[in-house]
């Protein structure tokens, strides 16, 4: 795979990742519900909304969503029960709970049973709410965008591309980091007194995790800052300054992931520290040492994971830097923003500060032509004039007519009111019946590119369709049966 293929691939898939984000509420208060569905639509989100939490398994257990929001307390059932079927079940949905009779006891067993967040209603602040959830959906982007730049990786791999990286390196990179991150230190801990540092460091020395005490915050700013920075930072929130440290460390390393501690039982402080970028928490006065070890396994395996990703994505820039492709650095721009700057806060040695204010390079595009592909691979496109259906694959209901203005075995180009985003996939069906009486031809594709089509005099713009997941001969059927019908005296080319 050429590199400039991989780097727009992802910054397509980033872009039909944002674009496909639905969300499901449940709650039985109809005020709730309706906030909620107004507040998510301004983020750009489907919402969809039930009262029930039979309905609500029924939809997740046969549709794809971002995210669910339910709530706690509900007529008949619980939110948790719907949340603990979901994790029996095997359905990863990122999910936040809300209620209005917030206590630790249910703030805790909503943890357990795999909840992201916890809110509180009525809501004070909509736009807080909004933040809470928008980064509870990122951090399931996140987590879905890394499976499938893990995949293509693989691909990589499996190829062994000469003019990217030799197999054996990659695997000699990927062995080398992987080895680095199990001797990293797994936790930090930050406690107000050092003995209750060592008690945490040894229940999680005890799991098998490597933990090391910090005896201030100037010593956790040193250790995330420095090379071998740890995984996870284990706060207690009674420490001085520590919900604007979860911050601060945060923007230093967006990677880190942060379990807060609470002695008491107050759940302001915890909420707080959500806000704050907090991914986890314990309460260790109501909660035994088992559960931290648990918490904190987690939360350094989401950090492994993704650092791991990123140093793949390291290796192959390096490499192809070293072999002289101008555009490397377009290797990077598919990736979101915050892992941007990681790479080069990490790998490019920027401070935080300047790599929040100085983008990476914006990838090279290429000529419009080549509809994002090497020419070696492109096919004579044959004009046909064919009105067709079409509906984004996320949005199942959203069907719209356009119509195909020109065909190849590459993909088509199709003409809409509306153009899809790149990197949407799409369902087309052709509405004339150009394989005989009663048969209609049917496809599927992933938009590559936009175009604006000068010669239409509507000035209607158009998006070049990639055919996907089809058989080489199926696609050279339909591009012939096009062909024909646009063309029945054989003229055209196929």
């Amino acid at each position: 795979m050429f590199l400039d293929e991989l780097a727009i691939q992802w910054r397509d898939l980033r872009v039909s990742l944002e674009a496909s984000v639905r969300v499901l509420v449940v709650d039985d208060e109809a005020a709730v519900r309706l906030t909620l569905e107004e507040a998510l639509s301004e983020e750009g989100w489907a919402v969809e909304t039930t009262d029930s939490v039979d309905d609500a398994w029924e939809r997740l257990s046969t549709g794809e969503y971002s995210l669910v929001v339910v709530d706690k307390n509900l007529q008949g059932a619980s939110g948790l029960d719907l949340l603990q079927r979901m994790l029996r079940e095997g359905l990863a949905t990122p999910a936040v709970v809300i209620t209005g009779f917030p206590s630790v006891q249910t703030v805790a067993a909503a943890m357990d049973f795999g909840a992201e967040d916890y809110l509180v209603k009525p809501f004070e602040d909509i736009s807080q709410v909004q933040r809470r959830i928008r980064g509870v959906i990122e951090r399931g982007l996140y987590e879905t965008f890394y499976r499938r730049v893990a995949e293509d990786l693989a691909h990589v791999l499996e190829g062994g591309s000469s003019d990217i990286i030799s197999v054996e390196r990659i695997g000699q990179a990927l062995g080398a980091f992987k080895k680095h991150l199990s001797e990293r230190t797994a936790a930090l801990v930050l406690e107000k007194r050092a003995g209750l540092a060592e008690l945490s460091c040894d229940a999680l020395g005890a799991a098998g995790l490597k933990a090391e005490a910090a005896a201030s915050a100037d010593a956790v700013r040193s250790r995330v800052s420095g090379e071998d920075h740890p995984l996870t930072l284990v706060v207690n929130l009674e420490a001085d300054g520590a919900l604007d440290l979860i911050g601060e460390l945060r923007r230093i390393d967006p990677l880190l992931e942060v379990v807060a501690v609470a002695s008491g039982g107050s759940l302001e402080e915890t909420f707080a520290a959500f806000e704050a970028g907090a991914s986890d928490f314990y309460f260790r006065s109501r909660e035994a040492p088992e559960v931290l070890q648990a918490r904190v396994k987690r939360a350094a395996a989401r950090s492994r994971r993704q650092r791991l990703h990123l140093h793949l994505v390291w290796t192959l820039y390096s490499a192809a830097q070293a072999l002289g492709h101008r555009s490397a650095e377009n290797l990077f721009a598919g990736l979101p923003e915050p892992h941007q700057r990681y790479l080069q806060v990490r790998y490019l040695g920027a401070s935080p500060e300047t790599a929040a204010s100085t983008p990476l390079p914006p990838p090279r595009r290429r000529p419009a032509q080549t509809a994002g592909r090497p020419e070696r691979r492109r096919s004579r496109r044959q004009p046909v004039e064919v009105a067709a259906l079409y509906r984004p694959a996320h949005d199942p209901f959203a069907i719209s007519a356009g119509r195909i203005l020109n065909v190849s075995k590459g993909g088509v180009f199709l003409q809409m009111d509306d153009p899809l985003p790149r990197g949407t996939r799409v369902s087309i069906e052709i509405l004339q019946e150009l394989a005989g009486p009663g048969k209609r031809l049917a496809f599927s594709g992933e938009v590559v590119r936009l175009v604006k089509f000068d010669p239409d005099p509507d000035e209607r713009s158009g998006v070049g369709i990639r055919f996907t997941d089809m058989d080489p001969e199926v696609v050279g059927e339909l591009v012939a049966t096009m062909a024909r019908a646009a063309n029945p005296d054989g003229s055209g080319d196929s």
